[in-house]
């Protein structure tokens, strides 16, 4: 994608946790609703956890961790 736009706008990079962190954030005006799907239960806790604690209005609707 960004080979197809290189010279029409200015790309930047961007970091995974902040493209997540914002796509959470940008989630509360718009009611978007967060499904968690992969790794293990636990790991699936400690971020749900993390997310309810750190924004609080983050609408998670459910968490799935498929057998691997």
């Amino acid at each position: 994608m960004s080979k197809s736009l290189r010279g029409q706008v200015n790309l930047t990079q961007v970091r995974g946790v902040d493209l997540f962190t914002g796509v959470m954030e940008a989630g509360i005006d718009t009611n978007l609703r967060h499904y968690l799907l992969g790794s293990t239960p636990e790991t699936l806790l400690k971020l749900r956890t993390a997310i309810e604690s750190r924004i609080p209005n983050a609408s998670i609707v459910g968490a799935y961790s498929p057998p691997f």
